[in-house]
C-alpha cells in the first residue's frame, strides 16, 4: 500500500521511514500537528496559490520538496532510533464533551 489510512509514526507514504529522506516526513507530520491539518489538504496543494493562504498546503509543498530535492539528504525518522516506524500514532480525543454547557438545561 502507498497510502496509509492513518498517520504512523515514520513516513506514511512512498519515501521509506529509515532512509536518507525520513526526516521529510517528522517535518511534515510535526507541521500537520501544528496546524491541525487533515490528509485530505493534499486535494487542494497544487491548486497555484493555494500556499499563500493554507498553512496546510505549505506543509504538504514543504515535504514534497525535501523528498524530491536531489542535494537534500535530512536522514532517517526519529522512529527508526526508537523502533516504532510504522506503529498507528494515537488519535486525539474526541471533544465531544468540551461543547456541553457548564449547567444543566431542563426542557
Amino acid at each position: 500500500m502507498l497510502m496509509q489510512t492513518r498517520d504512523n509514526y515514520g513516513c506514511d507514504a512512498i519515501v521509506p521511514s529509515c532512509g536518507p529522506k525520513g526526516k521529510c516526513c517528522d517535518r511534515h507530520d510535526a507541521c500537520f500537528k501544528q496546524h491541525r491539518c487533515r490528509a485530505n489538504s493534499w486535494g487542494w496543494s497544487w491548486i497555484p496559490g493555494a500556499a499563500l493562504f493554507d498553512p496546510c498546503a505549505r506543509c504538504n509543498k514543504a515535504v514534497f520538496i525535501c523528498v524530491t530535492t536531489l542535494f537534500l539528504w535530512p536522514g532517517p525518522s526519529e522512529c527508526c532510533g526508537i523502533g516504532n516506524c510504522g506503529q498507528h500514532r494515537p488519535r486525539k480525543k474526541s471533544s465531544r464533551n468540551s461543547a456541553r454547557l457548564p449547567f444543566k438545561v431542563n426542557i
